[in-house]
């Protein structure tokens, strides 16, 4: 990547509570210093998505976007130091491969299906503890050489195993098994 400057710390996702994006408002309001980008859709939660909206206008160091064509959203991926994720549960979210495809790591607050974030050193899981949520971020961002290794393994997991052609291998298996 030459030449592209990582900017902020990003979140994206829907306003559902089990997303819980209104602990990435609490990031952003802990970490005065950083910028923030937050791509949120309003869920089925209007509530939710009002209150996430009034936090963030008070926040001058948070930019809500509402709504990104999914043409453009790697461009956002690209330009983020990490993408937080803050959810309670998940399979193994497409977040987490668009982060992967840009070589950007990730600081998840509980979610890392089968571990592979620990395990490949793909980026850091806060065992559901804001406080290690608001020190794993403030690291990543302040340590761009650890932000970098965990940024390439992340690329070579997600290429090794998640690529079209894996994926692919992974069918004909199935279908030579079936």
């Amino acid at each position: 990547e030459k030449n592209l400057k990582r900017k902020f710390i990003l979140w994206v996702g829907r306003a559902d509570e089990w997303k819980q994006p209104l602990i990435f408002v609490r990031l952003a309001k802990k970490l005065p210093n950083e910028k923030f980008v937050m791509v949120c859709r309003q869920g089925n939660n209007k509530q939710l998505f009002k209150k996430i909206k009034n936090q963030a206008e008070k926040l001058t160091n948070l930019k809500l976007i509402t709504a990104v064509p999914i043409i453009k959203i790697n461009s956002w991926f690209k330009k983020a130091k990490a993408l937080v994720n803050t959810s309670t549960a998940e399979g193994f979210p497409n977040t987490f491969l668009q982060a992967g495809i840009t070589n950007t790591p990730v600081v998840s607050l509980k979610v890392n299906p089968d571990n592979y974030l620990t395990k490949y050193y793909c980026g850091f899981v806060a065992e559901n503890s804001f406080n290690k949520l608001v020190k794993n971020t403030s690291l990543l961002s302040k340590n761009s050489l650890k932000a970098k290794k965990l940024s390439n393994n992340h690329f070579i997991y997600v290429n090794r195993n998640h690529s079209l052609k894996k994926i692919e291998l992974i069918k004909k298996q199935i279908e030579y098994i079936a």
